[in-house]
């Protein structure tokens, strides 16, 4: 006989809903409510709402990548806390990283037509990484990871680093001998087409 208050493995009976069927709540932190047999209450074939199956199971993903997204902390619901690459925190159910063919690609800030450095991204291409199409500063387009280009991995197609050498190299060294070769004049530089 099963009665209000009984305590089978991780349930424990918060209702008697028939002669054959009680009212369950799982001790685990979701707290599931759900109608169980007596019999599976009684013969153990049910001992919880499925917490203590997927927790001893899961394999870690910490530091792992899918699409956007990297685990960042395995959580005891059967999810993981997953951070994308624009910086959004979400729980995911750790069996659709792991089972699915989804691609998880951000979709929490729109980049398209933001400037990042000398680049502005002009629209996604998709892909594993997320490639993205982008033009600088001088008009060079490019395909380059939106993630390089958010994080300043990336800054421009080369013009900047150009760009600042040239200021840095002011020093006329019009004249001056280099072993063998003596340097005569400074020449203009190009301007870029």
């Amino acid at each position: 006989m099963v009665n209000v208050g009984d305590i089978y493995n991780n349930w424990i009976v918060i209702d008697i809903v028939s002669d054959t069927e009680s009212l369950c709540e799982c001790q685990c932190e979701n707290h599931t409510v759900k109608t169980i047999s007596n019999y599976n209450l009684i013969s153990g074939r049910s001992k919880s709402c499925g917490c203590t199956r997927y927790s001893s199971k899961r394999k870690d993903l910490v530091g792992q990548h899918f699409g956007d997204w990297e685990v960042i902390k395995m959580l005891p619901n059967r999810k993981c806390l997953c951070k994308c690459v624009c910086g959004f925190e979400k729980e995911q159910y750790h069996s659709n990283l792991t089972n699915s063919k989804t691609e998880y690609k951000c979709r929490h800030v729109g980049e398209v037509d933001k400037q990042f450095g000398n680049w502005v991204i002009l629209k996604e291409l998709g892909g594993g990484k997320v490639l993205c199409q982008c033009q600088c500063d001088n008009k060079t387009v490019k395909e380059l990871y939106k993630k390089a280009v958010i994080s300043g991995e990336t800054k421009s197609c080369g013009c900047l680093r150009k760009e600042l050498t040239s200021k840095n190299n002011t020093k006329d060294i019009s004249n001056q001998k280099f072993g063998l070769i003596t340097a005569i004049e400074r020449l203009p530089e190009k301007s870029p087409h």
